[in-house]
C-alpha cells in the first residue's frame, strides 16, 4: 500500500482515489492502493473466513454439505479461467507499460488467493497451509502478489511518461 502512496504521488496526482480525471500511473496505483487496503481490512477483519463460514453454513443447512467439492471445484476452475483471460487483457491493453502490467497481475493473483482461500477446496488447503522455510505456502504467494504489486508500481510511476 506504501508503493501505491507514493506512486500516485509521484505522477504528481492530487486525486485521494482512483477516477475518471487520472490515468496513467496515478490511476493504476489508486486502484491498487484500494485493493490492498481492501485486504488490509480483510486481514484486520477476517472477512474471508467469515464469508467462507457463511457459505458452509448455507450448504449445511441446505443438506448440499457433501457435495459442496463438486462446487467448489467448479468455482476454482471458473476463476482459473476468468485470471486467465484477464491477465491476457492486462497485457495486451498495458503493451507499452510492462511495470504496470505486473503490478496489475500481481493485484490479480493478489484477489484471486483471496477468492482461493474463501472457497477452500481441502486438497488446495492442504498445499497451501503447508509450512515452508516458517512460513505457510499461502504466506509465500501472498508476498509475491505483493511484490509484484511494489515493484511493479513503482517501476511503473518511475518509467512511465504518464504524468497523474
Amino acid at each position: 500500500m506504501v508503493a501505491c502512496i507514493a506512486a500516485r504521488a509521484r505522477s504528481g496526482s492530487t486525486v485521494p482515489v482512483p477516477s475518471v480525471h487520472t490515468g496513467g500511473p496515478a490511476r493504476l496505483a489508486g486502484a491498487l492502493g484500494l485493493l490492498e487496503l481492501a485486504q488490509l481490512l480483510d486481514l484486520a477483519f477476517n472477512t474471508r473466513w467469515i464469508l467462507h463460514r457463511w457459505f458452509q453454513a448455507q450448504f449445511i443447512a441446505l443438506h448440499l454439505y457433501d457435495q459442496r467439492r463438486i462446487v467448489q471445484t467448479v468455482l476454482l476452475i471458473l476463476l482459473a479461467l476468468v485470471l486467465m483471460l484477464l491477465l491476457g487483457r492486462v497485457f495486451r491493453r498495458l503493451r507499452g507499460r510492462a511495470w504496470a502490467a505486473v503490478a496489475t497481475a500481481g493485484g490479480c493473483l493478489s484477489f484471486s488467493f483471496w477468492c482461493v482461500e474463501v472457497i477452500s477446496l481441502h486438497q488446495i488447503d492442504r498445499i497451501l497451509y503447508t509450512a515452508r522455510d516458517g512460513l505457510l505456502t499461502i504466506g509465500w504467494l501472498w508476498i509475491f502478489a505483493a511484490l509484484l504489486i511494489s515493484i511493479g508500481i513503482m517501476m511503473d510511476a518511475f518509467t512511465s511518461p504518464a504524468r497523474g
